[in-house]
């Protein structure tokens, strides 16, 4: 994985939390983040907070979480957005299981 600050991780986070209500944790949001550069760019350029950028990093971490295409998340988010975020949450508890931070 690229070198990725922590601030930038956290205010991914931050912008993520205040757009979905799903607090995702940053290991994920760092894999996401590194598996499409482009949108460190973009937040580079506008800021976590911008919904182009929440819109592309919601679309990976649901397609990574959820396991579906890009298509079904976006035809997901468009028809209850509400369930979408349930769903994601749901399997970041798993992931979270699965995944748990060293202590």
């Amino acid at each position: 994985m690229t070198d990725i600050r922590t601030a930038e991780l956290d205010a991914a986070q931050a912008a993520l939390h205040d757009w979905t209500g799903v607090t995702i944790d940053t290991r994920l949001i760092g894999h996401a983040i590194t598996d499409a550069p482009d949108l460190t760019l973009l937040a580079a350029e506008h800021g976590w907070d911008d919904g182009e950028v929440l819109d592309k990093l919601w679309a990976i971490l649901c397609v990574t979480l959820l396991g579906f295409t890009y298509s079904e998340q976006m035809a997901r988010f468009c028809t209850d957005r509400h369930a979408l975020a349930t769903d994601v949450a749901a399997a970041h508890g798993r992931w979270l299981a699965a995944n748990p931070t060293a202590s």
